[in-house]
């Protein structure tokens, strides 16, 4: 470990405790010292010998416990205390240690001897790490239970507070991995909070808030939760009754939030017969597709779609027979949370001179 010393003059001094003895050698330590992780700490200790410093009667030692890790003896600095003659002879025998380590962490003991007389201060290390966080994405999907996972790592000591929190309400519910060790000493965890998504949770700020003893204030990460396919769904629209050949448009929407690949599927059935259409580009997923045949000729989809609202809509010019067939429209996307079916509307053809079983024909159908 490279150690240097660090003058820092009267700064330190109302810093300091001095070691009183019935010499006239005293030693000022603090009782503790805080250092981030990596950073450079100085573990202050001055000593005052009444008098100008004799280098040749001084002998400085510093120990980690009981292990020696920096001295100064007679004149000669050790190597890997570097302790030098400028400092020592304004008596300055600081302990700076760069980059600090967990490992670093402990009581340290500054021994000055000066002749016959001899007197020791000790100060404590503490090393501390921020924490980091980080909330993973991932997809959400309504009536499906999810789990929300914040990491926290790189901190240090052990002992952290840590919980999700929902529009600013503690969600007692929440629960963390145990801490593990990191190889550089520090710990990491993950929270997580399991729930089933509601349609009222669409739009809600979840945080993952952290206290720990390295921060002077409360570190968080927010998630504002997005959940696909919350919206509500109309039926079919389109008129009562559709008269023979003029042009009809039929139309059904979804409000909400509307997923980016969310398709729109219309099918039309008639006794035993099914057929499907489906709009091209955008939106149009294959694997959505049914194996059914296509609509007939002249059966146009189109649609208007936001982040909150699709509109879908079906032109077709009605012929006879149209007149019982029924339709209906899907909205499909990866995250549908929903199997119900939607509502089929029933095509009713009217016209003059048509005969059509439960129909009335010529002008008297009106």
């Amino acid at each position: 470990m490279d150690t240097e010393v660090l003058c820092l003059g009267g700064l330190l001094l109302p810093l300091l405790f001095p070691v009183l003895a019935g010499s006239q050698l005293q030693v000022f330590t603090a009782p503790s010292f805080q250092a981030p992780l990596g950073s450079r700490a100085v573990l202050p200790c001055r000593f005052d010998v009444r008098g100008p410093v004799a280098l040749g009667s001084l002998q400085v030692t510093w120990y980690r416990w009981d292990e020696r890790v920096a001295w100064f003896d007679k004149g000669q600095a050790q190597p890997r205390g570097r302790l030098l003659e400028t400092d020592l002879q304004s008596g300055n025998a600081s302990l700076s240690l760069a980059k600090v380590a967990v490992p670093d962490e402990g009581l340290y003991k500054c021994d000055v001897r000066y002749g016959a007389q001899q007197q020791q201060g000790s100060t404590t290390l503490r090393v501390v790490a921020s924490p980091t966080i980080s909330i993973q994405k991932q997809q959400v999907v309504g009536s499906t239970e999810t789990s929300l996972l914040c990491d926290v790592g790189g901190f240090y000591p052990r002992d952290l507070d840590a919980t999700w929190l929902r529009d600013g309400q503690v969600l007692d519910s929440s629960t963390h991995s145990s801490p593990q060790r990191n190889l550089d000493g520090t710990f990491s965890l993950t929270l997580t909070y399991t729930f089933t998504p509601a349609k009222s949770d669409t739009g809600s700020v979840f945080y993952c808030r952290v206290h720990h003893p390295a921060l002077e204030q409360p570190l968080q990460a927010e998630l504002a939760l997005d959940v696909p396919g919350w919206g509500s769904m109309s039926k079919v629209e389109g008129p009562e009754r559709c008269r023979l050949g003029q042009e009809v448009t039929l139309r059904c929407s979804m409000e909400g939030k509307i997923p980016a690949d969310t398709a729109v599927t219309w099918e039309r059935t008639q006794g035993e017969d099914r057929a499907v259409i489906q709009k091209d580009g955008p939106g149009a997923a294959p694997e959505h597709q049914p194996l059914l045949p296509a609509l007939p000729p002249g059966w146009t989809p189109t649609e208007e779609r936001s982040e909150t609202c699709l509109t879908a809509s079906l032109t077709f010019t009605p012929t006879v027979q149209d007149h019982g067939a029924r339709v209906r429209c899907h909205f499909q996307h990866e995250a549908q949370h929903s199997s119900k079916e939607p509502a089929w509307w029933e095509i009713q053809v009217w016209g003059e001179s048509l005969q059509v079983p439960g129909l009335g024909g010529g002008g008297g159908s009106g």
